[in-house]
């Protein structure tokens, strides 16, 4: 996940915030294939928590780490002051696990 975000708090606080992926998963099929979970789950390695005095858009970027889903959604909620999200963006590899 990937966040450009600018600063305009009068005491240049910063942004810090938190991300929580929820997914959607899949039932049991058979007996020896695992279901993949629904939930809502804290995988980011590192929360944000970063400087960026206006008019600057500083970045930051973490790994939401191992998490299998059918859908996803991703969730940023922050008690900075003032700030401006310029950009959001979250990646995925689709891969397919046999077993």
């Amino acid at each position: 996940v990937y966040m450009q975000a600018t600063d305009h708090s009068t005491t240049l606080a910063g942004i810090t915030g938190n991300f929580l992926l929820s997914v959607s998963g899949i039932a049991l099929q058979n007996f020896f294939q695992p279901s993949l979970q629904s939930g809502t789950y804290n995988v980011s390695l590192v929360q944000p928590n970063f400087q960026s005095p206006s008019p600057y858009y500083g970045f930051w970027g973490s790994s939401l780490e191992g998490v299998g889903f059918v859908m996803a959604g991703l969730r940023f909620s922050s008690t900075s002051p003032d700030f401006t999200l310029g950009h959001l963006l979250m990646g995925y590899s689709e891969v397919v696990a046999s077993y």
